[in-house]
């Protein structure tokens, strides 16, 4: 739980979707790695690494029909 606080991360399985809101990382963590994230019969790695006061979202392999959004406040 502490983990999805922090990335802002909730799951929308019926739509096939990970979402991302504001994601944060602590001073402590400058990366973070989250490997096969599965979503139904999907699944996707995810590479997080903070620089400065923003979070850079990488998808590093999506396998099946999923769709990764990363929102941030305009």
């Amino acid at each position: 739980m502490l983990l999805e606080a922090c990335l802002g991360m909730s799951i929308d399985a019926p739509n096939k979707r990970i979402i991302l809101e504001q994601p944060f990382l602590p001073p402590v963590i400058s990366q973070l790695w989250v490997r096969r994230l599965e979503v139904g019969s999907a699944s996707v790695d995810l590479h997080f690494e903070r620089k400065d006061h923003a979070v850079r979202v990488e998808i590093m392999e999506k396998r099946g029909d999923v769709e990764v959004l990363v929102r941030w406040p305009r």
